[in-house]
């Protein structure tokens, strides 16, 4: 085990929760989700495309990460340990329950701090060097199936992976409609009349697909929604398996999967010159709806119709 790894997990992750009197036991708990987190990445650092479509995850958030280190080490941070259960230590009490405690002990300003602290902490690590050395159980590896389940997610996010300014066209894939268990159960009517509909914030890190989000997608299901907009991944979910869930549904249904950054369709991904910062509240959302800069223009075309809708 790599020492910036093992005195991360062991000494520098504990000090830093010890600060808000967090029990040792939940530690323990995070400490080790954050662990598997950073080897299931490591292990696959050498191959390009898979590590990109993990960071990308990341990207939006990371852009606006500080210090202003290497970019793919601010998205191996998000991806590896601000996407990890140390999101209920921070996010709602009903988060917190989940880890046995009454409220969130870390307060969001704090959050800043802690990427920091983790940037600094791993900016000297080499990561190709780690990835070498490096074995894991496949029971541990959280990403390894993720290609296979989710392909024409995956193929879209490996070409928006390139991380150019540049609209990447390329071959759609072929499969029939993902089926999602839940959108078999009965839901709420829906209402055709209503006005498209966009994914508000919900709980980071949970596996669950909430009843807002249900709708949405039956929404798309029956052809009342074109468009699954949502400000930022993250704005979605800090859980990737629940991330490529959602943009396989969509692109299987031939729709659209936006943000306020990126455009993403089976067979066109685009991304925004300068990204923006990815929204925190309701009033985030609509300023971010007003930027039409450094959009492909299938993107802008797009854009501008969705903001309309959402605006007016």
């Amino acid at each position: 085990m790599s020492n910036l790894i093992n005195d991360y997990v062991k000494d520098v992750l504990p000090s830093f929760f010890k600060r808000y009197n967090i029990p040792n036991n939940v530690i323990e708990v995070v400490n080790k989700d954050i662990e598997t987190r950073i080897y299931s990445l490591l292990i696959r650092w050498t191959d390009i495309e898979f590590r990109r479509v993990l960071l990308t995850t990341g990207l939006e958030e990371a852009t606006f990460y500080e210090p202003n280190e290497n970019l793919e080490l601010r998205c191996f941070v998000v991806v590896a340990i601000r996407n990890s259960l140390f999101e209920n230590l921070v996010s709602n009490r009903k988060a917190a329950l989940a880890l046995g405690l009454k409220k969130s002990p870390i307060p969001e300003t704090d959050v800043k701090t802690f990427t920091q602290e983790a940037i600094k902490h791993f900016k000297c690590i080499d990561f190709e060097k780690e990835c070498n050395d490096l074995t894991i159980d496949d029971s541990k590896d959280l990403y390894r199936d993720l290609k296979e389940r989710y392909p024409v997610a995956w193929k879209a996010i490996s070409e928006l992976g390139k991380w150019s300014n540049k609209a990447q066209v390329f071959d759609s894939l072929k499969y029939t409609p993902l089926e999602i268990a839940e959108l078999q159960q009965t839901l709420t009517p829906i209402n055709q009349k209503e006005k498209m509909r966009v994914v508000e914030i919900q709980s980071g890190i949970d596996e669950k697909l909430d009843k807002g989000l249900l709708e949405i997608l039956m929404r798309i299901s029956l052809e009342l929604q074109p468009v699954f907009y949502t400000d930022c991944f993250k704005m979605l979910t800090r859980n990737i398996d629940k991330l490529l869930k959602v943009i396989e549904y969509v692109l299987r249904k031939e729709c659209i999967f936006m943000t306020s950054n990126f455009y993403i369709s089976n067979g066109y991904v685009s991304k925004r010159k300068d990204l923006l910062p990815p929204a925190h509240y309701d009033e985030d959302v609509e300023k971010n709806l007003k930027q039409f800069n450094g959009l492909s223009q299938t993107h802008l075309k797009a854009f501008k119709t969705l903001s309309n809708l959402m605006l007016n």
